[in-house]
């Protein structure tokens, strides 16, 4: 007897710390200055007490960068 196979793609769960590399969680990051969504691949972006920002535009990045403590 032969009984049909079901073939179905091979799932792999999540690993630690791979929820860090998800769209979503890209989408998280926020402009300080201006509040708009930005990604961690934005050419605007420094580090402040050893924390990095990113920002939207190099106006934002540099308002940041005169007065951090503003935000």
């Amino acid at each position: 007897m032969n009984m049909p196979v079901e073939h179905r793609p091979k799932v792999t769960p999540p690993r630690s710390g791979d929820h860090q590399d998800t769209p979503e969680a890209e989408a998280a990051l926020k402009d300080p200055v201006c509040g708009m969504a930005v990604t961690a691949a934005s050419t605007h972006h420094l580090q402040q007490e050893g924390r990095p920002y990113y920002f939207c535009s190099a106006r934002c990045q540099m308002k940041f960068a005169a007065d951090p403590s503003a935000y």
